[in-house]
């Protein structure tokens, strides 16, 4: 996916892979067109013309890979889990600032242009202040024991692979909890399946989260202030529309876009299982009468595929202006994420 999203990138270029074994750097490289293949991630970290590296290695893999980077002077994105556990996540912050190189979590829904436009609302006070987030994202997953979805050593386990989208949102919003509550469902192999959590904050705000590998949720995510509330539809974590509703007290704000032209964007573009499609087909007039019967105002934020480019533009930004992280992902708040995990991890005694 990340591939895909860079080739849509007219200032990037997509220059080497690595992988475990040549066969496989190859496969992947005759398949995106890449010229340099190596057969080991050292070489790659070794590569000259490489200016960052992204990292989409297993989850137990991200401190040893992300090291390995940044002893060889290479920027680093890092897919999230950025880390197993805050002392991971301790020694790759130090060693990048330590060498002053860049490091980002690949929080990629931070970047998308529906989570930036609900940024906007909040910051224009449209909802007034935020107090409450409601956000999901489980999926129906065939139970493999030898996935690494399921497996420890892997780093697998709800939390880990899904449930860091929603805690990432709540950070984004408030910043670390207070206090955290949990209930969760440990599995056959000793991973979190299925958790709820709730995170308390110094201010009275709250969370209610959730996250699942068995079981389909609704994967949205509802921000809700004094005003109103902004709901982002599924799926939020690559969203495209947002709906924003007053409370039921306070008349609809008049700068809002009216539905003509959220109309008027849906046929030039909308999206079908995360792939663009066609103006014609019935995709976009299910949307259109899905948000017709929405209350409140809604806004359609295109995206191609599930959004990547707009991480991969905000590292390539904070490179050339010569940056060591990123202002809208910073490492502090990165480091708090997995602390957060750390405390709800550590209750349901599932190892770390």
């Amino acid at each position: 996916m990340f591939a895909e999203a860079l080739a849509r990138l007219p200032d990037a270029h997509l220059i080497a892979v690595g992988s475990r074994t040549q066969e496989a750097a190859d496969a992947f490289g005759r398949r995106f067109g890449i010229p340099h293949r190596h057969g080991s991630y050292r070489a790659l970290a070794e590569d000259d013309d490489v200016d960052v590296v992204y990292v989409a290695t297993p989850n137990n893999l991200h401190k040893d890979n992300t090291l390995l980077c940044l002893e060889a002077d290479k920027a680093v994105l890092c897919e999230k889990p950025f880390a197993i556990n805050a002392t991971e996540a301790e020694a790759m912050i130090t060693t990048a600032r330590r060498r002053q190189l860049f490091l980002m979590d690949a929080m990629h829904t931070r970047f998308l242009p529906s989570m930036v436009r609900a940024r906007e609302l909040i910051d224009e006070s449209v909802i007034g202040d935020v107090r409450m987030l409601t956000a999901d994202f489980g999926c129906l997953v065939s139970f493999k024991a030898w996935s690494r979805l399921f497996d420890p050593a892997l780093g697998g386990g709800a939390l880990l692979a899904l449930g860091v989208y929603p805690v990432a949102l709540a950070s984004m919003l408030f910043g670390k909890p207070a206090r955290i509550q949990s209930s969760v469902e440990i599995g056959l192999t000793g991973v979190d399946e299925h958790a709820c959590m709730l995170f308390e904050y110094a201010e009275g705000q709250a969370a209610m989260l959730s996250c699942s590998l068995g079981l389909e949720t609704p994967h949205e995510a509802t921000i809700v202030g004094t005003r109103g509330q902004i709901r982002i539809h599924r799926p939020w974590t690559r969203g495209t529309t947002l709906t924003v509703t007053p409370s039921s007290s306070l008349p609809a704000a008049s700068e809002y876009k009216p539905f003509a032209e959220l109309w008027r964007q849906m046929r030039t573009r909308t999206l079908r299982y995360g792939r663009a499609v066609s103006r014609r087909l019935p995709a976009g007039r299910w949307l259109q009468r899905k948000l017709e019967r929405t209350p409140g105002t809604n806004y359609y934020l295109p995206i191609t595929g599930y959004g990547h480019e707009y991480e991969a533009v905000e590292v390539m930004g904070c490179l050339r202006r010569g940056r060591l992280e990123s202002e809208i992902m910073p490492l502090e708040e990165t480091r708090a994420i997995i602390e957060t995990m750390d405390q709800l991890r550590a209750a349901w005694r599932v190892a770390s």
